[in-house]
């Protein structure tokens, strides 16, 4: 049996602005309003989701467009448990330009990118199988995804203290 565990919801009001340009587009140019629809609307219907085949023992990431699945299957490692914890990475920039005596030099700067990190415990790993990452507002839908992969994979979630 495959089990289908989304996300992200449906992104309607991504899509909604291209809808209407197509609308209008109709009238002008009905090629290109008919090509803006399909596009809207392949936006507005879309979702992320983490599909899992127990008797397969095999899981897939993808994106939902307009029926097709967007995603290749990998091996469902052994699972211990599901985990959520908090992540954050430093990103560092860095550009050259050439300077006032035709020297190269470097301007760097740096950002910093919170996020919320669900992945499968694999036993024997320090690392994991990462299942998605969340933004910080994404809490609550992050420990819903995670509760649900716990619950079809038949062990605990773990919620890591900052979450």
């Amino acid at each position: 049996m495959i089990h289908e565990v989304r996300t992200s919801a449906r992104s309607f009001w991504a899509g909604l602005p291209v809808l209407l340009f197509g609308v209008f587009a109709l009238l002008a140019a009905p090629a290109v309003g008919c090509l803006l629809l399909l596009i809207g609307a392949a936006i507005a219907t879309s979702y992320r989701a983490v599909e899992l085949d127990i008797a397969r023992r095999r899981y897939r990431n993808f994106t939902w467009v307009l029926g097709w699945h967007a995603g290749r299957w990998a091996p469902l490692p052994p699972t211990t448990r599901v985990v959520l914890k908090p992540h954050s990475d430093t990103i560092v920039y860095a550009a050259s330009r050439r300077g006032r005596f035709g020297t190269d030099s470097y301007i760097s700067s740096s950002g910093r990118y919170e996020h919320l990190t669900l992945l499968l415990s694999v036993p024997d790993s320090i690392i994991g199988e990462v299942m998605e990452e969340f933004t910080l507002r994404q809490r609550a839908r992050a420990i819903a995804v995670g509760q649900r992969l716990a619950e079809v994979l038949g062990v605990p979630l773990l919620v890591l203290e900052g979450v």
